[in-house]
């Protein structure tokens, strides 16, 4: 299987995703650095929390470069 994987995509490269948080009940962004791909996106996880997919087209939406 062959993967096409984004030039911004690289592991180990630190990216800040929008997540929605219950305790302020709103949006905000996170950092996470990116660990690994899978078909159709990576996976990301900060340290001590857990692993987080998002999707290679989610770029400039709710993922972004630090």
């Amino acid at each position: 299987m062959i993967i096409n994987i984004p030039d911004w995509c690289v592991i180990g490269k630190d990216i800040e995703f929008k997540m929605y948080d219950p305790n302020t009940e709103k949006a905000e962004w996170f950092k996470d650095k990116i660990i690994s791909y899978s078909e159709n996106g990576f996976f990301h996880q900060a340290h001590n929390c857990p692993v987080y997919h998002n999707l290679f087209t989610d770029y400039g939406k709710t993922v972004r470069e630090c």
